[in-house]
């Protein structure tokens, strides 16, 4: 019971997430419950495409050369949308691979755990649970946010685009009169629901890997225990080699655990390091633009949508960078283990078996962007640097023109 509860307290919410929008992997579902998974993602899909990206790239398209116009177009909405679309159907795609991952830590949380190994699974459920309500949570904020700034332009608070009226959610072109009532609500309510739902899949497929990415740290850790526990207290020749097997076994499943979430995550990971440079670069470009406005002003709603805007991509990035970072420490510390355990109370024969585990282990795990990059702290830094040139040249380009 205490591992059935486990599970679903550091995974229920990526659960709620991805069940809600056709993603979450179930290894035992009958015909009519994959169909209706099948219809669920489909109409998910096909709504965001449709209302969101399909309309923003033509407006896109239509307001060709405004540089104000198109920064404002593809940082808000398109460009984040398309990437979170992206990453849906690479993650659909694999979704199967992803039953036995989950059903291997079920088996973790299921089966005999000393004290301190379920202390140790407990405190990174305790933090994965946590870093799925800030992304949640930061998620909500970005679309409500948009939300508020819409309405308050509709009711004339806040300065509109030009004094327009009748505002889309998002800045579009559709091929009908959509400023009539009623059809002009529905329009707009079919906006707010796609963009609500692609944020949903976006912090959901981030909070599944971390859930994944700090259990699998988790193990780590307690197979370093383990091995210290095994070389301390060794009661014969025998017994030694049985558990000392054992752990090579368990190491070799985890590591095939982190070679499969790299494999899947690859390369979302690639167009999300490429979004998230551009977004950043975009962003600021755009607040710039807006603080120049003469007799504009900065209304204080745009700044909190693009702080909070700002936060949610670059918190899900660098939470990201530090689990990657952090499974790199985790798969190398077997190597620690092994070197700083009473190695020298065991035979030659024994000591050097722990010679072969050090071996094995000395290259550490990594997750990659697309095989281009490893992710890690000093990645996260790279990026917001290299967005920071591309701003440079954007305010460049900018002044030149005017």
């Amino acid at each position: 019971m205490d591992g059935e509860k486990g599970f679903l307290y550091a995974f229920g919410m990526c659960k709620k997430s991805l069940t809600l929008i056709g993603l979450w992997p179930k290894s035992k579902s009958s015909n009519y419950a994959e169909a209706v998974v099948v219809l669920r993602f489909t109409l998910t899909t096909l709504l965001i495409v449709s209302f969101v990206n399909i309309v923003q790239t033509i407006k896109l398209l239509a307001v060709w050369g405004d540089l104000d116009a198109m920064t404002d177009i593809i940082s808000t909405a398109n460009l984040p949308i398309a990437v979170a679309v992206f990453k849906m159907m690479v993650f659909y795609k694999h979704r199967k691979a992803f039953e036995p991952l989950l059903s291997f830590v079920e088996a973790d949380w299921k089966s005999y755990k000393t004290d301190s190994d379920m202390t140790n699974m407990w405190s990174n459920a305790q933090t994965t649970r946590r870093i799925s309500m800030i992304c949640v949570i930061l998620g909500a904020g970005t679309v409500n946010g948009h939300l508020f700034i819409r309405l308050g332009q509709e009711a004339k608070i806040l300065p509109g685009k030009d004094g327009a009226t009748r505002l889309s959610f998002v800045d579009s072109y559709f091929p009908y009169d959509y400023s009539p009532t009623p059809i002009y609500e529905i329009t707009w309510a079919i906006q707010y629901i796609g963009a609500a739902l692609a944020t949903c899949a976006y912090s959901g497929i981030y909070c599944l890997f971390v859930a994944l990415m700090l259990h699998l740290c988790g193990q780590f850790s307690n197979l370093r225990k383990k091995l210290r526990r095994v070389v301390t207290n060794e009661d014969d020749k025998r017994k030694f080699v049985e558990k000392l097997a054992e752990i090579v076994k368990r190491h070799e499943n985890l590591n095939n655990f982190a070679r499969v979430i790299e494999k899947i995550f690859n390369l979302m990971f690639l167009a999300e390091i490429l979004g998230c440079t551009i977004q950043f670069c975009m962003q600021g470009f755009f607040l710039l633009t807006l603080s120049s406005k003469e007799g504009m002003g900065l209304p204080i709603l745009h700044i909190l949508f693009m702080v909070i805007y700002v936060l949610h991509i670059g918190t899900h990035l660098f939470i990201c960078c530090y689990v990657s970072e952090k499974l790199q420490d985790e798969s190398v510390s077997i190597v620690r283990a092994a070197y700083n355990c009473e190695w020298y109370n065991l035979s030659a024969k024994d000591a050097m078996l722990l010679v072969m585990i050090m071996n094995r282990a000395k290259k550490p795990l990594r997750i990659t962007a697309g095989k281009f990059c490893a992710f890690s702290l000093s990645l996260y830094a790279q990026i917001f640097k290299t967005s920071g040139g591309y701003l440079s040249m954007l305010l460049a380009v900018r002044d030149r023109i005017t």
